[in-house]
């Protein structure tokens, strides 16, 4: 797995200079690659890749500013590779076109790639070797084992100059429990009030079949497939490997998970991960990060909605799929319990899951039932409902601990 380690950095005036340098360099080739794109495109209509930009960095821009030479390569090109995820989050992921970035900014920073020995971290001497500045003096508080995979040089707006370095290290699984660890405070139960947020159903809310029909269609689904749905990031934790394990079990049913890398390569499990969903099944579908305001279509399109995961801290995705009555089958964790009021089908293997999966494709009593399990939990965190408690616990501590002139102990 990939780990980064941050240490504070103390660069002398000549190092000082070299990194202005960089940063001004990385923001003027960031800014330059950004403009030609567009131009590109509004001249020609034509989409110009990362790798385009990198030739036209080094072809055209070195040729014309010479000073550029001077700069670390792989800072350079790992600010056009930084412009382009950018660019394309605007398309895929609707977010904000991306930005001229300016030298005012009180944030600065600049990646660089590992090669040949180019990075080097001497906890005996203090120092850190990084391209073109040499050995840097460095506050060395923790060690770690494992292969250097880059390094992000930065300054904050106090003056202050870091570097953190990715690492590729070995990940050691510790063994997966159903146990929640908890720290008792001291407060009397019935002192304790849960009021939840509520779901909006104007957000998520049942969709007419027709609908459903055109998002199936978008990914390329039967109409008549059962499908079984998982959400969130892509990551160890999340259970995705026995989310794969029931679909290989199952290989007539269609599973889709909604869901990335929101962390990238720092994700617990990448590696694993990404060569999963790079080469799934025939049977499952990695339909990446969807926006939230799309999510009720795909809650709707499921079946049954599967959450395989180790541990959770409040699973909303949960409460908003049960907006459209949908069934949902999860790992059988401690945290659902007073949450979800024992009104989901849950199981520890894959074989269980299996087995309750097959009994809501062919039990038709038993998939109805499983739905009302749903909409109680979807009514008992309805805003009308939450509404209700709230309503109800005001006056109850007012006339308890207020009314009464009593002081409110543990």
């Amino acid at each position: 797995m990939l780990k980064a380690y941050k240490y504070r950095i103390y660069p002398n005036s000549e190092q000082r200079i070299q990194i202005a340098k960089t940063f001004g360099c990385c923001r003027f080739v960031y800014n330059q690659t950004l403009a030609y794109r567009k131009e590109i495109y509004e001249k020609e209509k034509k989409s110009v890749s990362k790798t385009d930009c990198n030739n036209y960095c080094n072809r055209e821009l070195k040729k014309d500013y010479e000073w550029l030479k001077e700069i670390d390569k792989f800072a350079l090109t790992n600010a056009i590779y930084n412009m382009d995820t950018a660019y394309q989050k605007f398309f895929k992921e609707h977010a904000g076109y991306p930005k001229f970035k300016s030298k005012h900014d009180n944030h600065k920073s600049y990646t660089t790639n590992f090669t040949n020995g180019n990075i080097a971290v001497d906890f005996e001497t203090g120092k850190i070797k990084l391209p073109k500045l040499k050995a840097v003096k460095a506050r060395l508080h923790r060690e770690y084992s494992g292969q250097i995979k880059s390094a992000t040089v930065s300054q904050v707006s106090s003056g202050k100059y870091y570097v953190s370095i990715l690492v590729e290290t070995e990940h050691k699984e510790l063994a997966h429990t159903n146990h929640n660890i908890g720290i008792d405070l001291g407060i009397k139960e019935d002192k304790i009030t849960y009021i939840p947020n509520y779901v909006s159903k104007d957000d998520f809310y049942p969709l007419s079949q027709e609908v459903i029909d055109k998002r199936k269609e978008k990914y390329g689904i039967e109409k008549n497939k059962f499908i079984v749905l998982g959400c969130g990031q892509v990551q160890t934790r999340k259970g995705v490997k026995d989310f794969i394990k029931c679909a290989e079990l199952l290989p007539d049913v269609q599973f889709v998970w909604a869901g990335g890398f929101s962390f990238g390569p720092i994700t617990d499990g990448y590696k694993e991960l990404k060569a999963i969903m790079d080469n799934p099944p025939k049977n499952v579908k990695f339909i990446g990060i969807i926006p939230r305001t799309e999510m009720n279509e795909i809650f709707n399109m499921a079946d049954v909605l599967f959450m395989p995961s180790f541990s959770e801290l409040f699973p909303m995705s949960i409460l908003e799929a049960v907006n459209s009555s949908k069934p949902v089958l999860l790992r059988d964790l401690e945290l659902y319990v007073d949450i979800l009021f024992g009104k989901y089908l849950k199981g520890n293997s894959a074989e269980e899951w299996v087995e309750l999966i097959n009994k809501l494709r062919q039990d038709s009593e038993f998939y109805k039932s499983a739905q009302e399990d749903s909409k109680y939990i979807s009514e008992f965190y309805s805003k009308e409902n939450v509404n209700k408690i709230w309503r109800e616990y005001y006056p109850r501590v007012y006339n308890k601990y207020i009314k009464n002139g009593k002081k409110i102990k543990n």
